[in-house]
């Protein structure tokens, strides 16, 4: 599993707890981080078709969406998973904040771009905490 945006890997700290093999990246993962990798989500350092999951709640924080989904695509396995986590959008009652650098009008909007490169919506799950939106897992197509 790899979580992009990982920051100081709490989440990853939590897939490891859960017995999942887990890394992140991040653009500054701090000092001494023995969960996160220095990286960038928009150029991804593994292999292709090398990765089961890739898990992310920071795509508001993503320069450009279309590089993100690519190289999500490229390192995924065929039928790996891309799970990430999305606020509402700005039509839905979503705002962004002071850090955020991506938004979307629509939770749907978001996923009709994803469904544009071969991702296919396995589930969509509405969440509240820490604020509202949805989770969402695709899946990458089974032959690559």
């Amino acid at each position: 599993m790899l979580c992009l945006g990982a920051r100081l890997g709490t989440e990853v700290k939590a897939f490891l707890d859960h017995g999942c093999f887990a890394v992140g990246i991040d653009l500054n993962p701090g000092k001494s981080n023995y969960y996160v990798l220095r990286g960038d989500f928009h150029n991804l350092q593994f292999a292709d078709r090398s990765v089961d999951v890739v898990f992310s709640n920071s795509v508001d924080h993503v320069f450009d969406l279309e590089k993100f989904v690519k190289e999500s695509a490229r390192i995924l396995k065929a039928g790996g998973l891309l799970v990430i986590e999305v606020g509402r959008g700005r039509e839905e009652g979503g705002s962004s904040g002071f850090y955020e650098s991506l938004h979307w009008s629509t939770i749907e909007e978001l996923l009709s771009f994803l469904k544009n490169y071969g991702l296919g919506c396995l589930l969509r799950q509405p969440i509240d905490f820490p604020v509202g939106g949805e989770h969402l897992i695709l899946q990458a197509p089974r032959k690559n």
